[in-house]
């Protein structure tokens, strides 16, 4: 889902308290992004915000085919995973 439909739909149906944990929650994200390598934040930002398919993922990556793609995109999310999982305990 693209970042800015998700944020008007979480903001149309959330309390108050709900919209700033999913604020706080989206700025541990970014931030997580933010410290991936270049070639694993490239991948995570077309995926997860700009919802580029995966064709378009596999020309713009140089990879061979879709599976391809897809199968650099597994590390970058093993990555992004361990350090959201670190951000959240610290808080």
């Amino acid at each position: 889902m693209e970042r800015r439909r998700f944020e008007e739909e979480t903001t149309a149906h959330s309390s108050p308290s709900s919209i700033a944990g999913n604020a706080e929650l989206q700025e541990i994200y970014d931030s997580c992004v933010a410290e991936l390598p270049p070639e694993y934040r490239d991948l995570v930002l077309m995926k997860e915000y700009e919802a580029a398919p995966w064709e378009d993922i596999q020309r713009k990556t140089g990879a061979l085919s879709v599976h391809a793609a897809q199968q650099k995109n597994y590390p970058a999310q093993i990555r992004l995973s361990a350090l959201l999982k670190g951000r959240i305990r610290e808080t």
